[in-house]
């Protein structure tokens, strides 16, 4: 059963050992809190009956996001030499364990915090191709 936090304090926990994140707790629980989810019924989770309205924390999706926007990461995607870590494969992962649980607990999201895998553009439906910067270096 993946983690399900109605306790900020656990939630922040959770992140940090998801994503080895340790000196950034006040951004990390601002994203909780501005993303954490509700239940739209009373739902059982683990034996617990929780009402409507419970605030569940989405940590999969923070910590997807933390990984994501976490500078010490930052990566190119090809140069001769160098060994690449899969960081979207687990930045996907993340998010579709969140999916996942939204969708089985069927929680109402706040708009624009809506899990998502589509990290390549490849499901762009906007007809064109997702910008690219590009830094020369002379």
């Amino acid at each position: 059963m993946p983690s399900i936090y109605t306790d900020l304090t656990q939630a922040l926990a959770f992140v940090k050992e998801l994503t080895s994140i340790s000196d950034r707790d006040a951004i990390l629980t601002q994203k909780l809190k501005i993303s954490a989810g509700k239940l739209k019924a009373e739902t059982e989770i683990e034996g617990d009956v929780l009402p409507a309205g419970t605030v569940i924390y989405r940590s999969y999706y923070v910590s997807a996001k933390a990984l994501q926007q976490n500078r010490k990461d930052v990566s190119v995607k090809q140069a001769d030499g160098v060994t690449f870590s899969n960081l979207v494969g687990m930045i996907d992962s993340l998010m579709d364990e969140q999916l996942a649980i939204d969708t089985s607990l069927d929680l109402e999201v706040p708009p624009g915090f809506v899990a998502t895998t589509d990290l390549d553009g490849s499901m762009n439906t906007a007809g064109g191709s997702i910008p690219v910067m590009s830094i020369l270096v002379g």
